[in-house]
């Protein structure tokens, strides 16, 4: 027997284990599950590692936590910080998974 499992249901297992995803992030993880089930037809059982995979970061954050991986490129190297942030995301999409919120905030999984 299986259950059906909703965002209702996504969003007590983030309260219940306090992972403390805003609701945006909350969401676009719950859509990203669901749309990995629909591409391999595999089923996906609701557990507290699909919340533990993933962190939610303000782009400056996430800069801050990674830019030592980074290397060998420094904000000198690019025109603009904006350069920076795309080719930084885009190391980061080499690497993991990532999901955009909004224009600041994403969510990546752990690499």
């Amino acid at each position: 027997m299986k259950t059906i499992v909703n965002f209702t249901d996504f969003q007590e297992l983030n309260t219940n284990y306090n992972q403390g995803f805003s609701y945006e992030a909350l969401k676009a993880l719950f859509e990203y599950y669901e749309n990995l089930e629909e591409d391999t037809g595999e089923e996906i059982e609701l557990d507290p590692s699909l919340l533990w995979d993933f962190s939610e970061y303000q782009i400056e954050d996430l800069i801050s936590e990674y830019k030592h991986s980074f290397g060998s490129f420094n904000t000198e190297d690019f025109e603009d910080y904006e350069d920076y942030k795309e080719d930084f995301l885009n190391w980061v999409q080499d690497r993991t998974t990532v999901i955009k919120l909004n224009e600041d905030s994403y969510l990546i999984g752990a690499f």
